[in-house]
């Protein structure tokens, strides 16, 4: 609550301590904390919105807590006029609690069910957020941010201002037709909110506040803040074809940046990526800085002697951490090949495209010399293959755009560099052991209640090696049907094939039955009722 918040903070300023800066952040990071002891002292309020799964005797338990007061039922009508009334935000600011909306959810059981959801959100509610509040600041001064592609994106640092219970210094200015669309000058007032109540964003000029010490941006002085090299004006199409647009960006042309190899090493050792997670952003810093590492591929150095030497007068590396770092470097070294593909960061390619390129390479395998160590192909070989347009034209989602890119990319002196120093270093990334018979390129929808979650199902269809459509399209195969199914049996196409067989899905899918069992059946006495069924 807002008044702990305050109480709280006095106390924190007493012991010389950082005030909390809103509620949502000061209960995020109470929930973190080891020492219950402490975590009881902020003083938490529990607001239960959903119930997943209960009995008479849990119910019981928790009848000694106080409740908040549950509405009535409402109609759209009802809740139209809520929205719509001036005072109910009031109310609600007046609240002890933090609000920024409402949630509006689908009461009746049945229609939830033919509701159902899709892989982002359940369609049986919907959130309402309140216009965003807005504050005025000034733009003290003008930075460029570097991006590993080089690009370089303008910040704008502001005169530090709370906004939503968040102290806002920096706002992104995007590219330079923002700044020209907005009419953004140096020293300017501009108003400012939170896109979603997270991100900062400039709505536009307090042109009226203006004065003799606004001056225009110059992009003809712009260098890159990491290496002092003059930028590069580069100008790309985008939006659609019947309404195209021009989007005037500046990147810094030098490849041997230091601020660019930083931030691709940080995507290199990312989660989605190689998930080297001992490599943090810190480290990275110290380990450019001091030219231990001038590519990606000198990562690999730091498991010679010479380099642990220097890695231990690092401040805060000890013997342990060290040892962790070398076993998940060489833990990396045979990764997925789709791991490898997004971490090398070329544009156009995420985790999700880079599966379906591996998907496709195991249809169409390199045509000479094999590929991995027990059949003496290397990377290069690797990377000829999936560069060809020939095999690219056959992976969904690929256009020239991005053929023209991967081509380029691999032909270039500096990949073949990187690729043969990383096979140097015993770089040899894994394809799946699968069979050639194994793989398909037919899709799957489901509907209804499924005893796992959409994300593990999704897991489950795509490791079985089919396509997961979130909607029920022409192209589907099959439809897989559970509990409580949705309308989605009932429009089925002509050439979608129903399955509400268990045992047949489990099969499919190549799942245990017993791992595919329903809660609900198992166990005696529960029911279910989950916020994304």
């Amino acid at each position: 609550p807002k008044s702990v918040r305050k109480s709280l903070n006095i106390i924190r300023k007493d012991n010389g301590e950082e005030p909390f800066s809103n509620t949502r952040n000061a209960a995020a990071g109470s929930l973190k904390l080891l020492d219950t002891n402490e975590v009881a002292k902020r003083w938490l309020v529990c607001y239960i919105y959903d119930v997943v799964q209960w009995d008479s005797k849990i119910l019981q338990e928790f009848s000694q807590f106080q409740w908040p007061q549950q509405w009535d039922t409402c109609t759209i009508d009802d809740i139209i006029s809520l929205i719509n009334t001036t005072s109910t935000k009031e109310d609600l600011l007046k609240a002890d609690i933090d609000f920024d909306g409402l949630v509006i959810k689908i009461a009746d059981p049945e229609i939830r069910a033919l509701l159902w959801s899709t892989n982002h959100h359940p369609r049986r509610a919907i959130a309402y957020k309140f216009p965003a509040q807005q504050i005025a600041t000034q733009i003290e001064s003008i930075e460029r941010q570097v991006w590993r592609t080089g690009i370089l994106t303008p910040v704008a640092n502001l005169t530090p201002t709370e906004l939503s219970g968040v102290t806002i210094s920096r706002v992104s200015l995007h590219n330079r037709d923002f700044i020209t669309q907005k009419d953004i000058q140096l020293h300017d007032r501009v108003r400012l909110q939170r896109s979603g109540e997270v991100i900062p964003y400039i709505v536009g000029v307090i042109t009226n506040r203006r004065s003799n010490t606004q001056r225009k941006i110059d992009a003809d002085t712009i260098v890159c803040p990491a290496c002092n090299s003059h930028a590069q004006r580069i100008e790309n199409e985008v939006g659609t074809k019947t309404k195209p647009q021009i989007s005037t960006q500046f990147f810094c042309p030098n490849q041997s940046c230091p601020g660019i190899l930083k931030e691709q090493l940080k995507h290199f050792v990312s989660k989605n990526c190689m998930n080297i997670a001992s490599i943090g952003e810190s480290l990275i810093d110290m380990l450019v800085d001091q030219h231990l590492i001038a590519s990606l591929s000198d990562l690999y150095t730091l498991t010679q002697p010479d380099k642990i030497f220097l890695l231990k007068r690092f401040p805060g590396i000890a013997t342990k951490k060290i040892d962790t770092l070398i076993e998940e470097l060489e833990k990396s070294k045979i990764n997925e090949f789709r791991r490898f593909l997004n971490a090398l960061g070329i544009p156009g390619i995420g985790i999700k495209l880079a599966k379906e390129i591996e998907k496709a390479l195991l249809i169409n395998p390199p045509s000479k010399g094999g590929y991995g160590n027990a059949e003496g192909g290397n990377l290069s070989t690797l990377f000829q293959t999936i560069s060809s347009p020939d095999f690219l034209t056959s992976i969904y989602g690929i256009g020239d755009t991005l053929t023209e890119e991967l081509d380029h990319r691999v032909q270039s002196t500096n990949n073949i560099t990187l690729l043969t120093q990383f096979e140097h270093h015993g770089i040899a990334p894994l394809l799946p052991t699968t069979h050639k018979s194994q793989i398909t390129n037919q899709s799957v929808c489901i509907t209804g209640i499924f005893p796992l979650s959409r994300s593990e199902l999704e897991f489950y269809i795509t490791q079985a090696w089919y396509i997961f459509s979130p909607t029920l399209t022409k192209t589907v195969n099959y439809l897989f049907v559970w509990d409580n199914a949705g309308s989605k049996k009932d429009k089925i196409w002509p050439n979608t094939i129903i399955i509400s067989n268990r045992e047949e899905i489990c099969t499919m899918l190549d799942i245990s039955v017993p791992l595919f069992e329903s809660k609900k059946e198992t166990s005696v006495g529960w029911e279910m009722q989950s916020l994304f069924g």
